[in-house]
């Protein structure tokens, strides 16, 4: 899962495995293990919130996405995301992670296919 912070905005993006662990599951965890030892935890986790929340302790952030608009993105192929509908101090983003047009190194195997794949640029 990938994780992007700017600002007040939070993005998560997914990968296919990662979506059917939630959808299993109900939550997913990555970690980051620094040199020093410390630990930097980031969950996503479907919740009975009625909007998409985060939380952070200092050592772990936890996003909170609504159980009606999970249920509809875990298991719609046209539904790319989940995004916070109202006007918040703290911006939030979950997403599928779609494979790169442009190869940038990265290994996005177990991303979703492109929506524009296939299409022939002028």
């Amino acid at each position: 899962m990938k994780l992007r912070i700017k600002g007040n905005s939070i993005r998560l993006r997914v990968t296919q495995k990662e979506l059917e662990q939630i959808k299993s599951e109900g939550i997913y965890e990555e970690k980051t293990v620094f040199p020093n030892g410390a630990v930097f935890t980031y969950s996503l986790v479907v919740d009975e919130t009625k909007e998409p929340t985060a939380e952070f302790d200092g050592k772990q952030l936890k996003v909170k996405i609504p159980s009606d608009k999970a249920k509809e993105w875990l298991n719609n192929e046209k539904e790319v995301g989940i995004y916070s509908d109202r006007d918040v101090a703290l911006k939030i983003v979950v997403e599928k992670d779609f494979r790169c047009l442009v190869p940038r190194g990265e290994d996005d195997s177990d991303a979703f296919p492109h929506p524009k794949e296939g299409i022939e640029s002028c």
